[in-house]
């Protein structure tokens, strides 16, 4: 995801020290049920998020806040239900802060910033770094697939992402097929938005890649 690798640096040294993706931006989000903590500019969110213009706009108090803030204090703001490195790796792309990375993502770490982006309306700003996440040549891995699957449906990818699981789907056959048939059934229904909760949609997500919640 970094071009310059050489110039990597850790985004942040423990799980209590605040990540400033913008040291002076105005609001510091506080993530997670542990609590972890990312402050960013509004504006940026603003201008990349429905719901955030929403949430951080004059009509709720998150957004009165904001316009009678102290400017050298950020305006505290709690996401007690998303996951925190997936806010992070949101946030910095949006801030164009790639270069803080200093590993390469997991299928389960790609799909939990689907999830995330997709429950916040910002897939869009994500497509180029997805289109280096979803990279299957080589795996073979059924974990790592359907989650490069689910993937590529919440980022609006499933073209480029089809292209590339074609050689290995065509080696299947019979009942395993089937099963994957199935499978892209329920990968199609997430898409379509028939299931509304985020909740449920991480909780369905996990159950059908056999991933831990």
């Amino acid at each position: 995801m970094d071009i310059d690798k050489s110039r990597n640096k850790p985004l942040y040294k423990d799980d209590h020290t605040p990540v400033d993706i913008a040291p002076n931006g105005d609001v510091l989000f506080i993530v997670g049920p542990l609590k972890r903590r990312v402050r960013v500019y509004s504006l940026i969110l603003k201008n990349a998020s429905k719901p955030f213009a929403t949430l951080l706009g004059p009509q709720f108090s998150e957004g009165q806040a904001l316009l009678e803030h102290n400017p050298s204090e950020p305006v505290h703001l709690s996401l007690p239900e998303d996951d925190f490195d997936a806010i992070v790796t949101i946030f910095s792309i949006l801030h164009g802060r790639n270069r803080n990375f200093n590993k390469e993502l997991s299928s389960k770490e790609v799909l939990n910033v689907a999830i995330t982006a997709d429950k916040w309306c910002c897939v869009v700003p994500l497509w180029w770094a997805a289109k280096d996440w979803l990279k299957c040549d080589g795996i073979t891995d059924s974990k790592v697939l359907w989650a490069l699957t689910l993937t590529a449906y919440l980022l609006d990818e499933e073209k480029s992402c089809a292209i590339q699981l074609q050689p290995w789907f065509c080696t299947i056959r019979g009942r395993n097929r089937m099963t994957i048939l199935m499978k892209l059934l329920v990968l199609m229904m997430i898409r379509w938005h028939l299931f509304e909760s985020h909740s449920v949609l991480k909780g369905l997500a996990s159950a059908y890649l056999w991933l831990p919640s």
